[in-house]
C-alpha cells in the first residue's frame, strides 16, 4: 500500500510508482479484459505504445525469471519507461522497469488541470520461473475483490434447524425444511452453494434473470484450452440448464448428470452465459 499527500500544481506534470525490475531484455505481458497481450507483437499498426491499460496485472520474464505487478487502483502503465510523448511506431528495446501511471493533467480536455490531495494505492507484486496467466488472472480477481464474511442466523432461513419431537415418550429430532426447495444442512467446516471444479474458471456473476425465469449464472475462463467444466449445485434440485448469449436468449441445452450436476464447454478467455431454473426436491 502507498499514501500519497500530494499538492496541487497546474503546470505539466505526472505522477509514477515504479516497480525497476533488473531485466535488460525482457518479454512483457498484461492482461485485459478477455485476454493476454505481449506489447511487442500484439499491437495494431498505429497502436500507442507509450501507455496502457492492465486489467488485473502486467507481467515482465527473462531468462527463467517473472516477476508480476497487480496495479490494484490505478489501471494505466508504462513498460521501460515513463511516458516521455515520443510516440514510438514500434514496442522495442525496452528494459524490465514497470511503472505505474497513476495521474497526470498533460491534457486540458476532459481533465482537470491539477490534482491534489491525500491518496492510497494498492499493489500485489509476485514473482515465479514463468508468467503463467491463469495463475495471475485468479491472483488478480481475489486480491481486488477480497473475500466478504456475513454471519448468516437461523432467523435468516438459509439452516436446517432440528427440533425436538415427542414419539413414544422418547425426545427424538426431526428436521425442518426452510428456505423453498433448500432442505440440507450446511456443513459447519465447508459448504459451497455452487462447485465449479474447475481452478481456471471464474463464476463472474449470479443473478436473477431479466425475465423473472431462472437465474443467471456467468463464467469466465482464465485461459488454456477448450474443456469441458463440471458444475455442481449440492443444495439445489434444478429443471434445466440452458447456455444463452450475452443478453439471456436462449441458445443451447447444457447436458445434466442427476438433478445437481452439469457440464458445459469452454474455450480461451470464453465467457459462458447459463440460465438455470430451479425445479423440486
Amino acid at each position: 500500500m502507498e499514501d500519497l499527500d500530494k499538492t496541487e500544481v497546474i503546470t505539466k506534470e505526472a505522477a509514477y510508482f515504479a516497480f525497476p525490475f533488473d531485466l535488460k531484455q525482457p518479454q512483457f505481458e498484461y492482461e485485459i479484459q478477455n485476454g493476454v497481450v505481449d506489447p511487442s507483437k500484439d499491437m495494431y499498426p498505429g497502436a500507442g505504445h507509450e501507455w496502457f491499460s492492465a486489467q488485473h496485472w502486467v507481467s515482465v520474464e527473462q531468462d527463467g525469471v517473472a516477476a508480476s505487478v497487480m496495479p490494484l487502483d490505478a489501471p494505466l502503465i508504462t513498460l521501460g519507461d515513463i511516458n516521455r510523448g515520443e510516440w514510438p511506431e514500434k514496442f522495442e528495446n525496452r528494459t524490465g522497469s514497470v511503472f505505474s501511471y497513476v495521474m497526470n493533467n498533460y491534457w486540458d480536455t476532459n481533465y482537470r488541470a491539477g490534482q491534489g490531495g491525500h491518496f492510497t494505492f494498492h499493489y500485489e507484486v509476485t514473482s515465479a520461473p514463468s508468467t503463467n496467466p491463469a495463475d495471475l488472472s485468479r491472483m488478480g480477481w481475489e486480491a481486488i475483490t477480497p473475500l466478504e464474511a456475513d454471519t448468516v442466523t437461523p432467523q435468516d432461513k438459509a439452516l436446517n434447524p432440528t427440533v425436538a419431537t415427542q414419539a413414544g415418550g422418547a425426545t427424538q429430532p426431526s428436521t425442518v425444511q426452510v428456505a423453498g426447495n433448500f432442505s440440507m444442512s450446511l456443513d459447519g467446516k465447508q459448504q459451497s452453494f455452487l462447485d465449479v471444479q474447475d481452478a481456471n474458471v471464474l463464476l463472474e456473476t449470479w443473478k436473477p434473470a431479466e425475465d423473472g425465469n431462472g437465474t443467471i449464472l456467468r463464467f469466465l475462463d482464465f485461459g488454456g484450452t477448450e474443456r469441458t467444466v463440471t458444475v455442481r449445485t449440492p443444495g439445489l434440485s434444478l429443471e434445466s440448464v440452458t447456455q444463452t448469449d450475452a443478453v439471456e436468449r436462449g441458445q443451447t441445452a447444457v447436458p445434466m448428470t442427476g438433478s445437481n450436476q452439469f457440464q458445459f464447454t469452454i474455450h480461451p478467455h470464453e465467457i459462458v452465459t447459463l440460465r438455470v431454473v430451479e425445479g423440486s426436491k
